[in-house]
């Protein structure tokens, strides 16, 4: 944002800058929390050819948790995240957004932001 010189821009839910804005924290928050953590996870971006993509791939100990981040309350698009789960071995699979509440639809856990990063620190992703 700064490169840009959008410091100043209010971010407002639904626009392109909030969800590019809130994936960056997210990101920020889970690589944050690993370093303090001081544990050994790895941290992936996955994109196929096609344009599909993962937003977050995290690795320890050869487990696999795939992270799609949606900043908004009820997702609908996961559709480079159940390509994913359909071609790769999978510990667990999370779609992080701004729902009100923990649920889970075809095998992806959908996780308000802040149980997120409760659960990263407490050492309950994997």
């Amino acid at each position: 944002f700064a490169l840009k010189k959008m410091l100043s821009i209010e971010l407002l839910k639904g626009t392109d800058i909030f969800g590019k804005a809130f994936e960056h924290f997210i990101i920020l928050e889970t690589l944050k929390s690993i370093s303090y953590l001081k544990q050994e996870i790895n941290m992936y971006f996955f994109r196929t050819y096609d344009g599909s993509e993962v937003d977050l791939i995290l690795e320890k100990h050869n487990k696999i948790v795939a992270i799609e981040i949606k900043s908004s309350e009820n997702p609908k698009k996961l559709k480079g995240l159940k390509s994913f789960l359909n071609d790769h071995s999978v510990e667990k699979a999370y779609c992080v957004c701004i729902t009100p509440r923990t649920y889970t639809m075809n095998n992806i856990l959908f996780l308000p932001w802040k149980e997120y990063i409760n659960r990263l620190n407490n050492e309950e992703i994997f």
